[in-house]
Parts: C-alpha cells; sequence; structure tokens
C-alpha cells in the first residue's frame, strides 16, 4: 500500500463526535487534556469498551496513567463523568457515563473553585498512597458521598484516614464509622477530631493499666515432673 491509498484510508476512518463536547468543554471548566480525555472515553465506548482504564487511556494520550486516573477522579468529582452499574448475561458491569458532562452543558452549571479540586484531588491520592493501592470505582463513589452529601471536610478525612492507617485498618468502611461517630456527636473541626481520639486512646490506655493491675489469682508452683 503506498503513501496515498495509507492517507486516504485514514481520512475514511472516522468518529462521529457529539459537536457540543468541542463548543461547551471549556464552559464547565474542562481544560482540553480533559475534553481530550472525554473523546477518547466517548470512542472507546463506541468500540465496546465501555470503562477504559486509566492505562489504556494514558497510551492514547500526552498523560501518564497516573495523571489520567487523577483526571478521572477530578472529573467524577465534579459531576462531569459518572460510573454507571449495569447487568448483561446476570453479569454486573460498570460503564463511564458523559451524561453529567451534557446536562452542565446545556445549563450552564457553574464548576466548583480549583482550590477546592486540588485540596480533593490530594485526597485522593493521599488515601491511595496510604492504602498501597488504587481505589475502585466504587470507593471513588464513596468518598464522593463524602464530600457531596455527607459534607465531610477533606481535613476531617485526612485525619480519618492517619487513624485507620495507624491501627492498620486500611479500609474505607473503617474510616466512614469513624467519620459518622465524629457527626453524630457533633465533631466538625480537625481540631475536635483530634481531641476526640487523643480522648479515646487516654481512656484505652485507662483500661490497659486497670487490667494490668489486677492482681492475678495464685496457684501452687507443683513439679508434676518430681511427682511420684
Amino acid at each position: 500500500m503506498n503513501k496515498d491509498k495509507e492517507i486516504e484510508a485514514l481520512m475514511h476512518g472516522h468518529l462521529s463526535i457529539p459537536v457540543i463536547i468541542l463548543d461547551k468543554y471549556h464552559q464547565v471548566g474542562l481544560n482540553e487534556k480533559e475534553a481530550m480525555m472525554l473523546l477518547h472515553i466517548y470512542r472507546f465506548g463506541q468500540n465496546n469498551v465501555p470503562l477504559p482504564t486509566p492505562k489504556e487511556l494514558a497510551e492514547k494520550m500526552s498523560m501518564d496513567e497516573n495523571e489520567c486516573a487523577g483526571c478521572l477522579r477530578s472529573m467524577i468529582k465534579r459531576n462531569l463523568l459518572q460510573i454507571d452499574e449495569y447487568e448483561r448475561e446476570a453479569v454486573r458491569q460498570e460503564s463511564y457515563s458523559l451524561y453529567p458532562f451534557f446536562r452542565q452543558a446545556l445549563t450552564a452549571e457553574v464548576p466548583s473553585s480549583e482550590g477546592e479540586q486540588i485540596e480533593e484531588q490530594h485526597l485522593f491520592q493521599n488515601i491511595e498512597q496510604e492504602f498501597s493501592r488504587p481505589l475502585s470505582p466504587m470507593e471513588w463513589e464513596t468518598i464522593n458521598v463524602w464530600l457531596d452529601q455527607d459534607h465531610y471536610s477533606p481535613d476531617m478525612i485526612q485525619i480519618a484516614l492517619k487513624e485507620a492507617v495507624m491501627n492498620q485498618k486500611f479500609s474505607l468502611r473503617y474510616m466512614d464509622r469513624m467519620l459518622h461517630e465524629w457527626k453524630r456527636k457533633g465533631i466538625q473541626t480537625k481540631e475536635d477530631a483530634k481531641a476526640q481520639t487523643e480522648q479515646f486512646k487516654q481512656k484505652g490506655g485507662r483500661r490497659t493499666q486497670a487490667a494490668q493491675s489486677e492482681k492475678l489469682p495464685e496457684y501452687p508452683n507443683i513439679n508434676w515432673l518430681d511427682k511420684e
């Protein structure tokens, strides 16, 4: 195949994309890399790859795998991308949906401030670093619920993460119980959370000391080997 035929074949290969992505991405707060990622996600979906991994996306872009993962988390957090669950042939599967982007593009919703986006992106990265593994899509959703619905601040979540790691509990469920308990007690600042944690540790320490101070019952020292 000569060059002219190769170019002709490339020109005939095309993908139909929604023009609104190109027209409106900047109005909803997406930069060029994020807009290109949406286009790649759309293309993967057309090729029956509903949930491309950060690695698969990185192979198509100028970003590495970690940057792609952070970009996905950021767009999900800002309600510009979501993960849908569906069932096919009795098997539960997941896929990316661009519906939130189209909704914002049509209603011109204002995205959250850049400072909040950076702070929350660091939160996701810190949890992955402390857990020594990438977060699953459902774990992303759990953290988004903490931020958007439960209104836990990133600072409070960071403290819960620190306590979980110190107790060797690498689980969002453990952190969720801690955050729920703080909310039930009206604890809303990181200072109050730290004070509550220290108080709990002190109580635990006193209980341990009390248990150690209890006199154990004495038993006769019998050497059974000497017994005739």
